[in-house]
C-alpha cells in the first residue's frame, strides 16, 4: 500500500494518471529489455508451433501471461486512481467483468493476426509479414466502433441533437455524427472509419454537459481536422511509421516472423521501438493539434475565445 501512496497523495487527478503511465510505460520497457537479454520467446517456443492453430494457441499463452503482468495498472487506473480521487468509476465486479472481456477479446485477435503473421512469414519472409500486418491495420481502421464496443463495453447511445443541429447552422458539413455511451469519462470519442467513410463520435455524457453552441465548436473543429485532410496524413503516418517501425524490429537480433518465439521476440524489439516513438511522436501531435485549432477559427464564423473555452471545459 506504501508504493502507492504517492500516487493518491497527487496534487490533481491527471497527476497521479500521469505518473501511473509513467510507471506502467517504464514497467513494460524494463520487463521487455529483460526478456530479450535472456531469450526468453527463443527458449519457450522453441521447436513449438507450425500449424495455424499451434501457433494462435501458443501466441495465446503468451498474451494472456503479458495481460496478467499489467494487470495491477490496468486495476490502479480503472478503479483506485478514478475512486480515489473523486472521478466516476465502476464497481470491483464490473471492472473485473469489463477488463476480462476487453482481455478475451484483445487476446482473440492478437492471436489470429500474429498467427497469420507467422504464416505469411513462412511462406513469403519478412515482406510478406509486412504486407500482411498493412491489412491487419486496414482491418483495425474499418472496425474502430465495433472494437471500441467490444473491448471498453461501449454502446450506443440515444440522444436528440435537435439544439447541436440548429448550432451548428443550415448547410453545414460536418459528417455523420455516431453517439456512443461509455462509463469511463476519460472517452472523448472521435473519428472513426476510413478516410472518405468517417464518422464522428461523440460521447453521450457530452449531450446536456455543454451548451450546444460549445459541442457544435468541438463538432466544428473535428469537421475542419476531416476537411483538410489531417486525418488522412496522420492515418498515413501512423501506418508507415507501424510498418517501418516493425520491418526494422523483425532485423534485429533474435527477431524474425516465421516462427512463433521470433514473432514474440520482433514484438519485444518493437515495444522497445515504440517506447522511443512515446518521445517523439508528441511533439508532430501538439503540431497538429495547433494546426486543428488554426483551421477551425480560419474562416472567421468561430470565436477564438469560444473555442479555448470550449476546449478548456473539455479537458
Amino acid at each position: 500500500m506504501k508504493s502507492i501512496r504517492p500516487l493518491l497523495e497527487a496534487p490533481t487527478y491527471a497527476r497521479a494518471r500521469l505518473q501511473l503511465g509513467i510507471g506502467g510505460v517504464g514497467t513494460v520497457v524494463v520487463m521487455s529489455i529483460l526478456l530479450l537479454a535472456l531469450g526468453v520467446p527463443g527458449t519457450l517456443f522453441a521447436d513449438r508451433g507450425g500449424s495455424f492453430l499451434a501457433d494462435a494457441s501458443l501466441l495465446a499463452v503468451w498474451l494472456v501471461a503479458a495481460a496478467v503482468a499489467v494487470v495491477p495498472f490496468e486495476f490502479l487506473g480503472g478503479f483506485v486512481v478514478p475512486r480515489a480521487f473523486g472521478r466516476r468509476h465502476p464497481t470491483g465486479v464490473v471492472w473485473a467483468t469489463g477488463w476480462l472481456r476487453g482481455v478475451l477479446v484483445v487476446t482473440l485477435w492478437m492471436c489470429l493476426a500474429g498467427a497469420l503473421l507467422v504464416l505469411a512469414g513462412r511462406l513469403g519472409g519478412r515482406p510478406a509479414a509486412v504486407g500482411v500486418l498493412g491489412i491487419v491495420c486496414l482491418l483495425m481502421l474499418m472496425a474502430q466502433s465495433l472494437a471500441a464496443k467490444l473491448v471498453g463495453g461501449i454502446r450506443a447511445g440515444e440522444a436528440r441533437l435537435d439544439e447541436l443541429d440548429e448550432a451548428l447552422g443550415e448547410g453545414n458539413d460536418v459528417p455523420r455524427i455516431d453517439v456512443l455511451a461509455a462509463q469511463d469519462e476519460g472517452f472523448t470519442g472521435g473519428i472513426a472509419g476510413l478516410p472518405g467513410g468517417e464518422r464522428l463520435v461523440l460521447p453521450l455524457q457530452w449531450i446536456g454537459r455543454f451548451e450546444a453552441d460549445a459541442l457544435a465548436l468541438l463538432v466544428r473543429r473535428r469537421a475542419a481536422i476531416l476537411r483538410n485532410g489531417l486525418r488522412a496524413y496522420g492515418l498515413l503516418a501512423a501506418v508507415a511509421w507501424t510498418l517501418a517501425t516493425f520491418a526494422l524490429a523483425t532485423v534485429l537480433p533474435g527477431a524474425g516472423v516465421a516462427t512463433v518465439g521470433a514473432l514474440l521476440t520482433t514484438s519485444l524489439w518493437f515495444t522497445l521501438l515504440s517506447f522511443v516513438g512515446l518521445l517523439v511522436l508528441p511533439t508532430p501531435s501538439r503540431a497538429a493539434a495547433r494546426a486543428a485549432d488554426a483551421l477551425t477559427l480560419a474562416d472567421g464564423s468561430v470565436d477564438a475565445a469560444a473555442l479555448a473555452s470550449a476546449l478548456s471545459d473539455l479537458d
